[in-house]
């Protein structure tokens, strides 16, 4: 019986992005909790690719892919429940009652931001329309007709929930 040799493929599969902010994708992964090999897996899933085709790609074995897909994933649940922790301990956080006109809502967010020397990214206009986007359930027209909370980060961005 003669036996083949398979040739081995080395492609390696430039990335869709190629900087961010003024960073190229290998700096971020420095400092992100993903590995080179996580982001490429990733990075061809999000193109469609299976992990059996992954796998033929990057010459590794279908089931080390799944296994870096998962553990990508894992630490991207990670990243993701840090910044909510980070999130919730926000400085400011503006209880809107039932009640409060919507054009009120921008004027006591600021006013309490300006205590805590916060500037916020958005101007009252940005506000209002967010606000009216994200809890069109919580208001009949201009009026409040159930509480919701606006959070203010340290970094000045708003948080409506």
């Amino acid at each position: 019986m003669v036996r083949q040799s398979r040739k081995r493929r080395t492609t390696t599969v430039k990335a869709t992005i190629d900087s961010l902010d003024g960073y190229t994708l290998e700096e971020l992964a420095k400092k992100s909790f993903l590995t080179p090999s996580q982001i490429q897996i990733l990075q061809l899933r999000a193109e469609g690719y299976i992990q059996s085709e992954i796998a033929k790609i990057m010459n590794i074995s279908r089931s080390n892919v799944s296994i870096t897909e998962k553990r990508a994933r894992q630490n991207l649940e990670k990243a993701i429940n840090t910044i909510r922790i980070f999130e919730m301990i926000a400085p400011i956080v503006v209880k809107v009652e039932k009640g409060t006109d919507l054009f009120d809502i921008p004027k006591m967010v600021f006013d309490k931001a300006d205590k805590a020397g916060i500037v916020v990214e958005y101007n009252a206009i940005q506000l209002t329309d967010m606000i009216r986007e994200k809890m069109w359930k919580k208001l009949r027209g201009r009026e409040v007709v159930e509480e919701f909370t606006v959070t203010v980060l340290r970094t000045g961005r708003v948080v409506v929930e």
